[in-house]
């Protein structure tokens, strides 16, 4: 599997990159959500390689 090193972005960026002339109306956190992902596990961290512009996470 390979997980590519790109910058993070905030929804808001996002969003006003998708639609620059719409209305955004922010509602806060909802019950459930996440704050954070995580893209490479601790368990997988012990499998993986890291390369200039991504990691290689090595699967059985």
């Amino acid at each position: 599997m390979f997980v590519p090193k790109i910058p993070s972005y905030l929804i808001t960026d996002v969003a006003k990159a998708i639609a620059p002339n719409s209305e955004h109306k922010i509602i806060g956190i909802r019950p459930g959500e996440k704050l954070h992902e995580e893209m490479i596990t601790i368990s997988d961290a012990f499998n993986s390689i890291e390369f200039e512009d991504y990691y290689s996470i090595i699967t059985n």
